[in-house]
């Protein structure tokens, strides 16, 4: 029976990478692939197979597993045999990112668009389908999904494994919104993930951001871990940025304050960028390869020839400096009336952001908003790129990495 299943699972893999033949590959790596195709195909296929592949090097391994898409990845290749499922969670961290896409208002909540690795010409759709019931995405690390409702947080999320973490309570309630003043990181190589929220508490008449540490799997409640006085206005307009290595950076108007992950510790503080009289106030703020950046919409300009301005933090001088500028952008004829810009992650040269469009008959108000159409944009080469379309409704798209990561389980 064991046998039998493999050789049905095998032939599915075979399937799905022939599907995919077309990319361009290495002229040697592409004939160690026929070489096993074509054993494959023999009656002894999977353990003349098997064997050919487990004595390739690392690296024409990998090669061979680009020849398939992320579905056949996850879904069939993985459940092989325990030497592939351990080559393919090797693997899949180092897959090009692709972007997390949860919708808010869909029958489908969610799904994986594998953006890089295209299969017949169009970008790759893996549906994961976190229910709504367990709350919205507001974070992601290395796969990891952190969920919440308006006011508190509900669950890590793995959904490729589809197993899932209940988080206790927060240690306190302010009322101020969850998704600005928490995040998931993950301590460097481990597979160890920490939950971090900070809130503002007044003692004897002195505001003070108190931040907290949770790590899943080992804590039970939330352990405080550090306390800095609140200087000016006490909200939490940005989101905590993660450098994806060991530092989280949280935004306040009293500037920027960067914890280490792993010691749970303040390392460093920053001011905000110069406020500019022909810039917006409130810009997004990224992570730069090796810098923070913020985003910022020059004042003054109408819609249609909108600029925005790039700052870099220089972590060494603790400067800010301006990076580019870019704008105003040609949507093309299928966007209709573009309201505003959401500008989400920054990948290598790529800042991708979310464009709210109207029909070219409908230029009111926000409320009008029918679409919403993600993009990329090329700092180096000025190219902008139109990526995906949605439904109707507003959602969130992360970087998302994926990852064979278990947590502890609790029922859904």
């Amino acid at each position: 029976m064991d046998r039998v299943m493999r050789q049905k699972r095998f032939k599915s893999i075979n399937n799905c990478s022939h599907s995919d033949s077309h990319h361009d590959h290495d002229h040697a790596t592409n004939n160690k692939y026929m070489i096993i195709r074509q054993c494959s195909n023999s009656s002894s296929s999977s353990n003349k197979s098997f064997i050919l592949f487990s004595e390739l090097s690392q690296d024409e391994m990998l090669a061979i597993l680009t020849l398939l898409p992320l579905k056949c990845l996850l879904n069939s290749a993985r459940y092989v045999s325990k030497f592939w499922a351990t080559a393919i969670s090797a693997y899949l961290p180092l897959k090009p990112p692709g972007l997390y896409v949860f919708k808010t208002r869909s029958t489908t909540n969610s799904y994986f668009l594998n953006i890089q690795d295209h299969v017949n010409g169009q970008p790759e759709r893996i549906a994961l389908g976190t229910p709504s019931r367990m709350g919205q995405v507001i974070a992601t690390c290395h796969g990891i999904l952190l969920l919440c409702t308006f006011a508190t947080l509900t669950f890590a999320v793995n959904p490729i494994l589809k197993c899932c973490f209940r988080i206790p309570s927060l240690p306190t309630y302010s009322g101020r919104l969850i998704c600005n003043r928490s995040t998931i990181a993950c301590v460097p190589r481990t597979a160890k993930f920490k939950l971090f929220v900070t809130d503002v508490l007044n003692v004897l008449g002195v505001n003070w951001y108190v931040f907290y540490v949770l790590t899943i799997g080992v804590d039970n409640t939330w352990k405080e871990i550090a306390r800095k006085e609140a200087i000016l206005e006490c909200r939490f307009i940005w989101k905590p940025v993660c450098n994806g290595e060991n530092d989280v950076y949280w935004i306040t108007r009293d500037g920027v304050t960067v914890m280490d992950v792993d010691r749970e510790i303040i390392i460093g503080e920053y001011p905000l960028p110069p406020p500019r009289v022909d810039s917006s106030q409130d810009g997004y703020f990224l992570w730069m390869r090796d810098r923070l950046s913020c985003i910022v919409l020059v004042k003054g300009i109408s819609r249609i020839s909108r600029t925005y301005q790039i700052y870099a933090l220089d972590l060494d001088l603790g400067k800010w400096t301006l990076y580019h500028e870019m704008g105003p952008f040609d949507y093309g004829d299928t966007c209709g009336h573009v309201l505003g810009l959401m500008f989400r992650f920054w990948i290598n040269d790529q800042i991708f952001f979310i464009a709210l469009t109207t029909p070219p008959e409908i230029r009111k108000s926000y409320s009008a908003v029918t679409k919403s159409i993600l993009f990329c944009y090329n700092v180096k080469t000025g190219q902008l790129t139109k990526t995906d379309d949605t439904v109707v409704g507003s959602f969130q798209a992360f970087l998302h990495t994926n990852t064979l990561v278990s947590l502890p389980s609790t029922p859904t």
